[in-house]
């Protein structure tokens, strides 16, 4: 039943680490960017977010925000920059998503190598 409140998607990605330190230069998700059937108002370019757990869950960070793209944007790249460091135990990562798009996630990506054109 929909109480006319703002319908919110969230998932998380996860990592152990169990020795040493690894530097989060970028977070990545790959996602249909572009996809939004919105060409006025609000939607026209959603809006996704990014918080981190270093201690399982325990306490997060303040949520970051990237966009996922204006209609037709469908090279938009989403993604987080100087993500901090993370150690044992690991690194969790929670995304949201509040804004009414279709939304489909194939992957997280952590230090991906820029490439192609």
């Amino acid at each position: 039943e929909d109480l006319a409140s703002t319908l919110e998607r969230r998932w998380r990605a996860g990592a152990p680490i169990n020795a040493g330190g690894v530097i989060l230069s970028s977070v990545q998700v790959r996602t249909n960017v572009g996809q939004t059937g919105y060409l006025v108002g609000d939607y026209t370019n959603p809006i996704i977010e990014m918080r981190s757990s270093r201690d399982a869950g325990k306490t997060w960070s303040n949520w970051r925000t990237a966009r996922l793209g204006e209609q037709g944007q469908y090279r938009k790249r989403v993604e987080w920059l100087a993500c901090g460091i993370a150690s044992r135990p690991g690194i969790l990562l929670e995304f949201r998503c509040s804004d009414p798009v279709d939304l489909r996630v194939s992957d997280v990506l952590v230090n991906e190598r820029i490439g192609g054109l």
